[in-house]
């Protein structure tokens, strides 16, 4: 996928960081670093299916299923 203004839409659909979304960030970041999910969950101090509905939720929110596109996001918009 390119890169489109589509994509700073999506981005834009992301949620306002504030605590109750912080996770979603922070979650986003360490999959950017191609951590698992249960290396997240110990670094952030969260269980491994939290750590899979963080990872669920930002799919949805940027419409798509692939791990790979996220980190793609992220690097695109200086998130990890």
């Amino acid at each position: 996928m390119a890169l489109t203004q589509n994509s700073f839409q999506q981005m834009k659909r992301l949620p306002p960081i504030d605590h109750s979304r912080e996770f979603h960030f922070c979650c986003f970041a360490l999959i950017g670093r191609c951590k698992k999910a249960e290396e997240i969950g110990e670094e952030l101090f969260i269980g491994v299916n939290t750590v899979n509905s963080h990872k669920k939720r930002i799919k949805e929110l940027l419409d798509t299923n692939d791990t790979w596109e996220l980190i793609r996001y992220g690097l695109a918009f200086d998130l990890v």
